[in-house]
């Protein structure tokens, strides 16, 4: 239901006991919301702190949902309250059971798995049914059809944008020294030797940078890339650091918030902060708000919170319209689009909700 409503607004509440009320119309925000914490509250009641099975949530993994819900919850829906985020933040982060990997590299390490920075993930491995053919998505179509069993090959659906694999002082995010850019992006694609051609057909961007995360080495020689199983992180220890370290910020301990941020940065660059690139105490609450954006992009690309980030703080239009190059050329981009247009399909089959349901600026055709 988060995620949902934070891609489309407004959303139906499947709760049998209020069918009758409730139908399977769209319900305003506030109430959306108000299930969401309910929901979540009764798993922190309920839910162990410790699961022997690391596919099933805990209590921490919900206390930590519940923080990220009332730091992104929109304004319209009146919940948002950083100081309810931090203290759910806090409980997870005094738990004592979750702590920083030493190696950002062992996060994509399919042999590392369930690190204690997992505060929950999502479980897959290479066989099927339990893929997720996430490469299949992600990697380069140059290189599938230079070996269908590389592993780093794909279809090039979901690529990164310049702003998320160029260097600072080519217009990017990535500063100098930053573990973490050769560990989220593929520069490099020769394969055994060989540098794949882009062919005519293909589209032309298939030797640029690509996303590198989710490259599943297991496979590499032996089967496609459409069998790529890696887990997928949902909620993992440095995102909480990052969230609360914004909790402090908005809650006038900006200089506490820095210190939480410099922690997740140092393992960036390997340990220690090159000089000059340490974030200061003394920065400002709104200097901290453009940064942490930033910040965020670097630690979490490709894990599936950079248009929420956005949205909540306004700048879908303003950073999108500028660093994604479609957009950029296409010009057309609006405030509207912070939500995704209700399907055709949901319309004609749910008899609760009409076209006049339908998200402001889209059209049902």
């Amino acid at each position: 239901m988060f995620e949902i409503s934070q891609y489309w607004g407004a959303i139906p509440i499947i709760d049998l006991e209020q069918l009758g009320k409730f139908g399977t119309a769209r319900q305003p925000l506030p109430l959306v919301y108000s299930y969401i914490i309910s929901d979540l509250e009764v798993a922190i009641q309920n839910l162990p702190e410790v699961q022997a099975d690391p596919r099933k949530a805990t209590k921490f993994a919900a206390q930590a949902l519940l923080g990220k819900v009332y730091l992104y919850a929109p304004d319209e829906s009146g919940v948002r309250d950083y100081g309810k985020a931090k203290d759910n933040f806090l409980a997870v982060m005094n738990s004592g059971k979750f702590s920083l990997e030493p190696s950002y590299a062992n996060l994509w390490n399919p042999a590392t798995t369930n690190s204690a920075e997992a505060v929950f993930s999502f479980q897959f491995n290479n066989v099927y049914p339990d893929n997720n053919q996430i490469q299949w998505q992600m990697g380069s179509r140059a290189i599938a059809n230079l070996d269908q069993y590389a592993y780093f090959g794909g279809y090039d659906l979901m690529v990164p944008t310049q702003y998320a694999y160029k260097m600072t002082s080519q217009g990017g995010v990535w500063e100098d020294g930053d573990l973490r850019r050769q560990e989220n992006v593929r520069y490099d694609f020769q394969y055994n030797g060989t540098t794949p051609v882009v062919e005519g057909w293909m589209g032309g961007d298939e030797l640029d940078p690509h996303v590198k995360k989710y490259e599943d080495i297991r496979l590499d020689g032996t089967a496609s890339f459409w069998y790529s199983g890696k887990n997928v992180y949902f909620l993992r220890y440095a995102d909480i650091l990052l969230c609360y370290a914004e909790t402090l910020n908005e809650t006038g301990a900006t200089a506490q918030g820095v210190t939480e941020v410099n922690k997740v940065r140092a393992r960036a660059f390997g340990g220690t902060i090159p000089s000059g690139l340490e974030w200061s105490g003394g920065m400002s609450a709104d200097e901290f708000r453009v940064k942490i954006l930033d910040e965020r992009l670097r630690e979490l690309c490709f894990e599936g919170w950079r248009r929420m980030d956005l949205n909540r703080y306004g700048k879908l239009v303003d950073l999108v319209s500028v660093r994604n190059k479609w957009t950029a050329e296409s010009g057309t981009i609006q405030p509207f689009h912070k939500l995704y247009p209700i399907p055709r399909q949901e319309i004609l089959q749910n008899e609760d909700i009409g076209e006049a349901d339908q998200n402001p600026g889209y059209t049902n055709q």
